[in-house]
């Protein structure tokens, strides 16, 4: 998943288990270093489905800005279960 901008992302496509690790990426200050600093970042997440829940590592790396970025870095986030 590319993110340009943590603020600024669409979830309307995204799956409940995907947009739960986006809403962690834009809550979870520690992921403002992908973006400001050029940092990569990792978190164990617990995301919660349908009664179960599955713990992910989500691996915040820095990118080159896109063009329509309003941070200095853009990010990729790689999700591992």
């Amino acid at each position: 998943m590319i993110i340009n901008n943590k603020h600024r992302q669409s979830t309307a496509s995204l799956s409940n288990i995907k947009k739960q690790m986006l809403n962690e990426v834009v809550n979870n200050d520690h992921f403002d270093d992908v973006f400001d600093k050029g940092k990569s970042v990792t978190r164990n997440v617990t995301i919660k489905e349908k009664g179960s829940s599955q713990t992910y590592i989500l691996l915040g790396y820095p990118t080159k800005a896109q063009k329509n970025s309003h941070s200095k870095y853009s990010g990729s986030l790689y999700i591992k279960t």
